[in-house]
């Protein structure tokens, strides 16, 4: 979800995610009050101090924040920050903002970032690897979304509307690679199917036979484009052409040597 949300951004100015107006609604009011004077700072100061203590006597934190202070307070905490007082936020990186000194636009800017930083690390818990570069800095979208971006009028679209559905849901995690069917249970390996194709053909041409051409399926699996597989039984009504059709869509049986040379089947090896 968090990837797809981020793909609809279409930029890093985007904001189809809800979590940015999660954030900056009530962290972006606290700083108005403050910044204008709408609420005297001591009536300020008596909600955080009010806010923390009920915060501190109760397990569900989120049932609890029925009131302005709460609420900032549990916001701050889910992307990292801590509120000193009514008047200064600590960021994430240490950084301290002065809502008095530093204007509601200022602090805004700081929850944006905050907020993309946020969404990246709850990508990391599926991508760990996107964390080797620093946590929270994520990947770099910004080819993806030139890919994805409308051209403007009379300009022609790099690629075309299949190919950016096609494009979102590789990003998105969205395509049952071989190692996620046979994580449900579809298949009896995770191997990559072509690769493994490519080994059983090598193999047959190395005893002597000819490499099937139009051989589509691989490691026991019928065609999917005529369902005919080695044993099935067409009777005495099958045509020639059905006889044909199952000569060049027969299924490929590879060994358990050839299995185990095989790449796991996923995003890079599909």
């Amino acid at each position: 979800m968090d990837v797809g949300l981020m793909l609809a951004d279409e930029g890093p100015s985007g904001r189809a995610d809800p979590a940015y107006d999660a954030h900056l609604g009530p962290i972006g009011e606290w700083a108005d009050a403050v910044w204008t004077g709408r609420m005297p700072i001591t009536s300020l100061n008596r909600l955080v101090r009010c806010g923390k203590a009920k915060l501190e006597k109760t397990q569900r934190k989120w049932r609890a924040c029925t009131g302005p202070g709460t609420t900032l307070i549990m916001t701050c905490r889910r992307i990292g920050w801590e509120v000193v007082d009514a008047e200064v936020l600590e960021t994430d990186e240490g950084r301290r903002l002065h809502m008095g000194r530093d204007p509601p636009a200022v602090v805004r800017k700081e929850v944006v970032r905050a907020v993309q930083k946020w969404r990246w690390k709850r990508i990391e818990v599926t991508h760990p690897q996107l964390a080797r570069n620093g946590s929270g800095r994520g990947a770099l979208m910004e080819p993806i979304w030139k890919l994805l971006k409308q051209p403007k009028k009379g300009k022609q679209a790099k690629l075309s509307p299949q190919e950016q559905g096609c494009l979102k849901s590789v990003a998105a995690g969205r395509q049952y690679t071989q190692s996620r069917v046979r994580a449900c249970g579809w298949a009896e390996h995770d191997k990559c199917l072509v690769c493994l194709l490519e080994i059983v053909e090598a193999d047959k041409a190395r005893c002597g036979g000819a490499p099937d051409v139009q051989t589509q399926v691989a490691a026991g699996l019928e065609c999917t484009e005529c369902g005919v597989s080695d044993g099935t039984s067409g009777g005495s009504t099958m045509t020639a052409a059905a006889e044909t059709k199952k000569e060049t869509h027969r299924k490929v049986e590879a060994s358990q040597s050839q299995i185990d040379r095989a790449p796991v089947g996923n995003l890079n090896h599909r």
